[in-house]
C-alpha cells in the first residue's frame, strides 16, 4: 500500500560551493504519509574549513521538520573538530498515518561539538557533547565517546566501542555498544553490532533493553552487492 517518489537536484554554482534541492512524497493506502522539500548548501571558504546547512520543510503540515547548520574544521588532521546547531520536530519525522505521530513529540533545539583524535594510525577516538532545549524550555543533553580500532594493516578487521549518555525532556538512558566487521576476502564480509540500554525511568516496566544485528555481505560485481 505504499507509493514513494522523489527527486534531487544538485549543482556546483562556483568552485568550493555545493547546493542541493530535493522533494519526497510517500503515500500509504492513498493517504499522504510524507510530503517534504529539502534544501542544502555547503562551502569551503578556505582550505580545511567547511560551512554548511540543511533544512527540511513538511509541505503537508506547513512546518519545518529538520534544520542543521555546521562548521567542520580539519586544520589539524589528527584532531578534526565540528560545531553544529540542529532542530528537529519528531512528530513530523513519522508518517502522518502513524498512531505515534498523533501523540506528537516535543520539538528541540541542540547545540553541540564533536572532536576526533587519532593517537595511532589504527586508532580513532571521537567525543561528542551537546545541550538541548525542548519546547517549554525544558533542558536536555547528550554525549558520547566512541573508539574505532583497525588492528591489521590491510583494514580487514574493524572494531568499535561506544558509550553514550542521553537526557531528554521526560527520560534518559545509558548506552553501551560494540561492533565488529571482518572483510574475509575481496567479495565476502560479515559484521556483528550490539547495544545495551539502561533507562533512568522504566518503560512499560522495563529498566533495560538490548538489540543486536548480524549481517553477511557478498559483492558479486564491483558495482553491486547483496
Amino acid at each position: 500500500g505504499q507509493n514513494v517518489w522523489g527527486a534531487r537536484l544538485s549543482w556546483t554554482p562556483m568552485p568550493r560551493w555545493q547546493m542541493g534541492l530535493a522533494f519526497h512524497e510517500q503515500r500509504e493506502d492513498g493517504a499522504i504519509a510524507f510530503r517534504n522539500a529539502a534544501f542544502d548548501i555547503s562551502t569551503e571558504p578556505v582550505n580545511r574549513l567547511r560551512v554548511g546547512g540543511r533544512a527540511v520543510f513538511d509541505l503537508a503540515a506547513f512546518k519545518p521538520s529538520e534544520a542543521r547548520i555546521f562548521v567542520d574544521v580539519s586544520k589539524w588532521p589528527r584532531v578534526p573538530t565540528s560545531i553544529e546547531y540542529s532542530f528537529q520536530a519528531p512528530s513530523l519525522l513519522l508518517p502522518h498515518s502513524s498512531v505515534i505521530a498523533a501523540f506528537g513529540g516535543a520539538s528541540w533545539h541542540e547545540l553541540g561539538t564533536e572532536v576526533g583524535f587519532r593517537p595511532l594510525p589504527s586508532v580513532r577516538l571521537t567525543g561528542r557533547l551537546a545541550g538541548q532545549v525542548y519546547e517549554g524550555d525544558v533542558p536536555g543533553a547528550r554525549g558520547s565517546l566512541r573508539a574505532h580500532w583497525t588492528p591489521d594493516m590491510n583494514s580487514r578487521w574493524f572494531t568499535l566501542g561506544e558509550y553514550a549518555r542521553v537526557v531528554t525532556s521526560n527520560n534518559g538512558y545509558h548506552q553501551l555498544r560494540a561492533a565488529l566487521r571482518h572483510q574475509m576476502n575481496d567479495v565476502l564480509s560479515a559484521s556483528l553490532d550490539g547495544a545495551v540500554y539502561s533507562y533512568d525511568r522504566p518503560i512499560r516496566g522495563l529498566h533495560t533493553s538490548a538489540m543486536g544485528v548480524g549481517s553477511v555481505e557478498y559483492r558479486f560485481t564491483p558495482h553491486a552487492r547483496i
